[in-house]
């Protein structure tokens, strides 16, 4: 008998390994966050489980769905009908045939003695074969004439439309285009009068001016010969007023200077000075009385105002 000595008593910090089934996926595991938090149950269709911890209660089912048998329309009875009546009779010429009670084996060896009818059956083979290569060609053939045959259709009903459309528009182009050209042709038109009008306006505003300025120089051509006949005048009068005032002068200096010797001869037994008062009381007197003093200011004025 064996012993074992090794201690049967557990520590108190001692953690057992067992741990209990999760309530919500129903395994039993350490982490504290279970996987089933964020997940879907499939009959309750809540999260926070999986289904097989679900504790829904589910609506007891009252009733069964039993299937009733639905009895078939007539147009049905008939096809089944017709269905059974050609399977049976495919079924009788069958077996009719002389080798319906023979196995394949058997028949195939029938056929291998007989020579004849392997050839005759080999023949039929080849020309089956011929005849079906022939046929998918004749059927590839037809496929692709009766595709080209809608292709040229749909392209000469594509072409009567480009040509309708064509033809709807280029009308439309050729009308626009009247239209335009016709009012273009009313726009050159009236354009045409405009300069016209603007033609024969210049020319007159040219004429105008024209014939302005030449009466503009007629007038200065003038004024220049008036100023010019002026200035002449002018330029005479004041030669004739200048000797007529020289003439004067003269002979006043000469009345002068005789008054003077004769005041002189006659002052002189008096015994008045060389006689300077009586010079100057004479020339203020002649100054005072003289007619020709004042015109020949005049003159100078007016000679003044003409250079300007």
């Amino acid at each position: 008998m064996e012993y074992n000595l090794r201690p049967q008593w557990r520590q108190w910090t001692y953690v057992t390994c067992q741990h209990p089934a999760c309530g919500r996926c129903g395994l039993s595991h350490a982490c504290d966050n279970c996987y089933a938090v964020n997940r879907q149950c499939f009959k309750c269709h809540n999260y926070g489980h999986y289904g097989r911890m679900c504790r829904t209660l589910l609506p007891t089912r009252k009733s069964m769905n039993i299937r009733t048998s639905k009895e078939k329309s007539s147009k049905k009875k008939v096809r089944d009908s017709l269905r059974l009546s050609s399977y049976l009779d495919r079924k009788r010429i069958m077996r009719e045939l002389p080798f319906s009670s023979l196995r394949f084996g058997s028949f195939r060896e029938t056929v291998q003695n007989n020579n004849i009818l392997k050839e005759e059956l080999l023949n039929v083979k080849e020309k089956l074969v011929k005849s079906s290569a022939l046929k998918q060609e004749l059927q590839c053939a037809l496929e692709r004439e009766r595709i080209l045959e809608q292709k040229l259709s749909a392209t000469e009903n594509r072409n009567t439309e480009l040509s309708v459309r064509l033809q709807s528009i280029s009308q439309e182009k050729v009308q626009t285009q009247i239209t335009e050209t016709s009012k273009l042709t009313a726009e050159i038109a009236d354009l045409r009068k405009q300069l016209e009008d603007k033609h024969k306006h210049c020319d007159y505003v040219l004429q105008y001016l024209c014939d302005t300025e030449a009466s503009y120089e007629r007038k200065l051509k003038e004024e220049k010969e008036i100023s010019e006949l002026q200035r002449q005048c002018h330029a005479k009068v004041e030669q004739n007023m200048v000797k007529k005032y020289e003439d004067l002068k003269a002979s006043l200096e000469r009345d002068i200077e005789i008054l003077r010797q004769h005041r002189m001869n006659q002052n002189e037994p008096q015994g008045l000075p060389n006689g300077s008062n009586m010079y100057q009381t004479n020339q203020c007197h002649l100054s005072h009385t003289n007619p020709f003093r004042n015109h020949s200011r005049s003159s100078r004025n007016y000679r003044g105002r003409g250079r300007y």
